[in-house]
């Protein structure tokens, strides 16, 4: 007679079997990755440091698309220009969401900032408003602005040996004009505070924060919850800046993006609050990512002599040396837009893109990707990408823009998530940095007390013609 307890350990190892055959039935066809642990994934793995490294050893060891697990959550890293547009731009109504962000939405923005908005009506109101004022249609009020902020910042630069601070004014105060109708020295105390803002939002999408790992902290009461008080202050800090900001719009003369969306749009949805932060987040955006495109002109023009000699040529024989360049001079300078979009490709102002998240489940190349999972386009590896580029593009080399001008540009995302503000973003790169190479030579130098430093103004510059 069978003992009772044999009977009951061949139930149990014929539920067990069913068990893992079902998982294995059920378990999505997920791209290639590393290898991880039970429950844990991929958490032990995925970088806190040196993103670009990792990201780029997995796509070599992968291939194009890499699949992680972060706890119960997948993560698709993209690395490949083709699959970014398949995803984001034709699949769009799938790849166009943001996983939940805590510290950035929810405590730092308190669920008003557009970039880190999930898509539905809300992004959509913002996105609107957004597209209608930054229009290339609304140029006649950028392009005499970028002059004589342009001009301006020429001057700052023969002055002063603080290059980084005068460009930061000028990117600064091109937003802040458009968005409040005032220009900036560069030294007012919003422009400090809100850069200080910026800093603690980049902080919080780098995904260290406890509530971002486990989200149900975030209920906790502010007495217990000190991510939240932190992002209440930040909040307020912003709104006050916003809040006077958009008084002194309303009272300036001439247009401004404020006196538009206040008069012009449809705003019946849309609480006063918001209505500022939809401004104000402009602003944000116009500190940090453009001068971060600026600082790495300054990088490329010192490692890279001979390509800015032939920018200056370019200058030279277009625009002579009795005016500074223009915005319409650009479609007559090849060789200087070839050098801009080729500082936008080789050195991207992120590793990784903000995260995308999917809304419903897809197959792309034979491959589940789950709904809710985080696609993350890996910018850095897309850019410098020897299918797409060429065997040399690591390599900072203008010409291959003018050798294939239908090359894909990424800089400013693609599909439905694409930058709002990128048009004004490429002229303000089309002004400035024309400008400063027609003005000036870059090279590195020493300062008293540094060892090493940048000596941006050498000039005024000798024509070459």
């Amino acid at each position: 007679m069978t003992h009772p307890w044999v009977t009951i350990v061949c139930i149990l190892a014929v539920f067990v079997l069913l068990g893992a055959k079902l998982k294995q039935r059920t378990r999505p066809n997920l791209p290639p990755g590393p290898p991880g642990l039970p429950l844990l994934g991929n958490l032990h793995q995925f970088p806190s440091s040196n993103t670009r490294t990792t990201f780029d050893k997995w796509h070599r060891t992968y291939g194009p698309i890499v699949s992680l697990t972060l706890g119960t959550r997948h993560v698709i890293i993209i690395g490949n220009v083709s699959i970014a547009n398949e995803l984001f731009a034709k699949k769009g109504r799938i790849y166009s969401s943001r996983p939940r962000m805590v510290m950035a939405l929810e405590n730092l923005s308190q669920g008003m900032h557009t970039v880190f908005l999930p898509y539905g009506p809300q992004w959509r109101a913002h996105n609107r408003i957004h597209k209608t004022i930054l229009a290339p249609s609304k140029a006649q009020y950028f392009h005499e602005l970028l002059e004589a902020e342009t001009k301006l910042t020429l001057r700052d630069l023969l002055h002063t040996e603080d290059w980084d601070r005068s460009i930061v004014r000028f990117t600064s105060s091109v937003v802040y004009s458009l968005a409040y109708g005032k220009r900036l020295k560069g030294d007012e105390p919003e422009v400090q505070r809100m850069a200080d803002f910026v800093e603690e939002t980049m902080r919080a999408i780098s995904g260290t924060w406890v509530v971002d790992i486990f989200p149900w902290v975030n209920r906790l009461p502010c007495l217990l919850n000190p991510w939240k008080r932190l992002g209440k202050r930040y909040h307020q800090q912003a709104m006050q800046i916003f809040a006077q900001s958009s008084q002194h719009a309303m009272n300036t003369p001439g247009w401004n993006f404020t006196k538009h969306v206040q008069t012009k749009e449809r705003t019946d949805e849309i609480g006063e609050e918001e209505l500022l932060y939809i401004v104000g987040v402009l602003f944000q955006a116009g500190i940090d990512s453009t001068s971060t495109t600026l600082r790495y002109f300054i990088l490329a023009s010192i490692s890279h002599p001979d390509e800015v000699a032939k920018v200056q040529k370019d200058l030279d024989a277009t625009v002579g040396n009795t005016r500074p360049p223009t915005l319409n001079d650009i479609p007559s300078l090849p060789y200087t837009t070839a050098f801009i979009n080729e500082i936008l490709r080789w050195r991207p102002i992120t590793v990784a893109s903000l995260p995308h998240c999917t809304t419903e489940p897809d197959t792309f190349m034979g491959y589940d990707i789950p709904p809710d999972s985080v696609i993350i386009l890996n910018h850095w590896s897309t850019a410098l990408n020897t299918e797409t580029y060429g065997p040399d593009a690591t390599l900072f080399r203008p010409e291959r823009w003018i050798e294939n001008p239908n090359l894909p540009l990424l800089a400013f995302g693609c599909g439905r998530r694409a930058c709002s503000g990128q048009y004004l973003a490429r002229k303000e790169l089309e002004i400035i940095i024309p400008g400063i190479l027609w003005a000036f030579n870059i090279e590195a130098g020493t300062r008293v007390g540094l060892d090493k430093g940048l000596r941006v103004c050498e000039g005024p510059r000798e024509p070459s013609v």
